[in-house]
């Protein structure tokens, strides 16, 4: 390489710095070459090309302040989108979360108060958006669920206290009646009368309440005082067998009655010799079971599937037969279910027995399910 000595009295101090440089390079490469050099304490990136064999090169330099200066300006721009572009991320996962999941969230908390029986809840915030008509809609569909629940729970009690009112009209007069001929048959015996007067005082004064639900002792109880007068007029003999534990659990009053003197009725006055009555309370996993037999006539299999024909059908036979295992059947069903409905078996006693299943209300005392 030489050097033209009028052109190079031209140069800068950087050209000149760059051309001594270059002198002193291997001028057999191709390939363009990076190098740096330092003029009055300045850095220059130098970029180099030899020109085939022309022995020109193509020189660019330019100070490495310049060009470091070029690469922070990108990199500070490429920050400061990376910022906005996470600001506005940011700002509009803000924006979805209060516009959709928020919405979302209370949707789905009233969904599962409403799951849970509470039909008085309501969505009071609104956020200004389209959750608006959704949330309209929710309040209004809850709002007519709880007055069809309202108009339901209301028709169902007049129905139940008035078909418990018919019942009551229709046992006690047959009841009283036979009563009242034994205490005139007894005259002569005071303590006998005192005995039977006693037992229908307290007959009479349970059925007299209005509770929609008693407890399984109030229900024993009475079937007690049944039996009693019962074991006055006929000679019967009778157990009511109950573990304590059970007696506070809720029930619907005058289901065992009509049991006990549908087993005296069609049982143990068509058989002679026949006056066992026995009453039996069992729990069994998370329910009750309930038993009334006797040791008085059987039925056939025949027979049996008839009564349970006519115990199941939406109303009662006219004739009046087993009416009373008709409105205990009807009220099961209506209160706890179909699986609550009677069943009928041969009793080992000799006769029938009639049982039904009733599930236990752990921890809830009558008036709270009465409240509920």
């Amino acid at each position: 390489m030489q050097r033209n000595r009028p052109a190079y009295a031209a140069m800068t101090a950087v050209d000149r710095q760059v051309v001594k440089h270059l002198m002193h390079q291997d001028t057999t490469w191709q390939e363009a070459q990076l190098t740096s050099i330092t003029v009055k304490d300045v850095p220059y990136d130098v970029f180099y090309q030899s020109i085939g064999t022309t022995g020109l090169f193509l020189v660019s330099y330019i100070p490495a302040q310049a060009f470091m200066g070029s690469i922070n300006q990108v990199t500070g721009v490429m920050v400061l989108a990376i910022v906005i572009l996470s600001l506005i991320g940011f700002f509009l996962i803000i924006l979805f979360y209060n516009n959709v999941v928020k919405q979302l969230n209370i949707l789905t908390h009233k969904f599962k108060r409403v799951e849970n029986g509470d039909y008085t809840t309501r969505i009071t915030q609104f956020p200004g958006n389209e959750f608006d008509y959704v949330f309209n809609q929710f309040n209004q569909m809850v709002g007519g669920a709880e007055h069809l629940l309202q108009s339901y729970n209301h028709e169902w009690h007049l129905r139940e206290s008035a078909e418990l009112r018919q019942y009551q009209a229709q046992i006690n007069p047959h009841f009283l009646f036979n009563s009242l001929f034994y205490i005139i048959s007894v005259a002569h015996d005071p303590e006998a009368v005192t005995e039977m007067t006693a037992h229908l005082a307290r007959y009479y004064r349970y059925q007299a309440q209005k509770n929609h639900l008693v407890t399984v002792g109030d229900e024993l109880s009475f079937a007690n005082e049944y039996l009693s007068v019962m074991a006055l007029r006929k000679q019967i003999r009778y157990t009511l067998d109950c573990p304590e534990a059970v007696k506070s659990q809720p029930i619907l009053p005058l289901l065992l009655q009509p049991l006990i003197e549908n087993a005296i009725t069609h049982g143990i006055e068509n058989k002679a010799g026949a006056d066992q009555i026995v009453v039996r309370v069992r729990h069994q996993d998370d329910g009750l079971i309930f038993t009334v037999e006797n040791d008085g006539a059987p039925l056939t299999d025949e027979e049996m599937a008839q009564l349970i024909l006519r115990i199941n059908r939406p109303e009662p036979s006219k004739d009046g037969r087993h009416l009373g295992l008709w409105n205990v059947n009807q009220r099961l069903i209506n209160f706890y279910g179909r699986d609550a409905g009677l069943r009928f078996d041969a009793s080992d006693l000799g006769g029938l027995a009639v049982t039904f299943r009733l599930p236990m209300k752990g921890g809830h005392t009558v008036e709270s399910i009465a409240r509920g």
